[in-house]
């Protein structure tokens, strides 16, 4: 069925959690900003439905699971060396929990068991795109949580527009693929570029079909003469992209008050029941 997945819930929250914590500046994450932006130029492309959010999930993700899952089975080879008996090593039950599926008997059937072979296999893991897969399927777990949270999407794209202002166009047609270039109207300023259908539903779906500012009913069901307003929380003028997590619904007045260069949204939604 479109649009219908089974969302596993597997370290979800505490993803989230971390992630949440890096975008509000804690100084012991912060580091992990930077390296996501270190010449990565993917999330300027407009309106890619793996978004520029689920990119900086993904790789938070990675950074977190991969030494995670290096902590934890130093500590089961420890016991393996007590009692002989090896438990599954970490990735090995996300991969099957996720139906990817790579066990370490897979990779090496031979005896003994050291656990330079554990470390070959966590190599194998990345090399193969195991570990990619697992947090690109993760990644979207965590963004149907964090996608709900205007607060935090509003922080993350005035953390990328920061990355976007100290842009120019021309760097790219040097440097980099020249088609990344194309998309600057001017230095430090992408285009605009019209907003897909898709793109449109989902901020639609979020909203539950009210402006985000002031809550009118934008769903024609009580007044067909609200048009909807699908508006960028960081606008273009200041470095925002054109990306599913950039953008929110609004009325006609409250779109017509914000104009084109302030930055506002709001913590206010709609209860699923009174």
């Amino acid at each position: 069925m479109y649009g219908f997945w089974e969302n596993k819930y597997i370290n979800t929250y505490y993803y989230s959690n971390v992630i949440d914590n890096i975008l509000t500046g804690d100084v012991e994450l912060i580091g992990f900003i930077s390296d996501f932006f270190n010449d990565n130029y993917e999330f300027l492309k407009p309106f890619q439905k793996f978004s520029a959010l689920h990119q900086f999930i993904q790789y938070i993700i990675f950074r977190f699971l991969y030494e995670d899952m290096t902590n934890h089975d130093e500590k089961v080879f420890e016991l393996f060396k007590i009692d002989g008996k090896l438990p599954r090593l970490y990735a090995e039950r996300l991969l099957d929990e996720y139906g990817i599926g790579y066990s370490f008997d897979e990779f090496e059937e031979t005896a003994p068991i050291n656990y330079l072979k554990i470390e070959r296999y966590h190599d194998d893991l990345m090399l193969a795109g195991y570990l990619e897969e697992l947090c690109e399927k993760i990644s979207h777990e965590v963004f149907y949580i964090l996608f709900n949270n205007r607060d935090l999407l509003i922080r993350f794209n005035q953390i990328v527009a920061d990355h976007v202002t100290g842009l120019d166009g021309g760097f790219f047609d040097e440097e980099h693929d020249c088609n990344l270039g194309n998309l600057f109207k001017s230095p430090g300023m992408l285009k605009r570029v019209a907003i897909p259908n898709w793109c449109k539903e989902a901020v639609y779906f979020r909203e539950k079909g009210r402006c985000c500012l002031c809550g009118t009913d934008i769903t024609a069901l009580l007044r067909s003469n609200n048009k909807r307003h699908f508006d960028h929380m960081v606008p273009l003028f200041y470095g925002g992209i054109n990306d599913v997590s950039n953008i929110q619904l609004l009325c006609a007045i409250c779109n017509l008050k914000k104009g084109r260069k302030d930055i506002e949204t709001s913590n206010f939604y709609f209860k699923w029941y009174e």
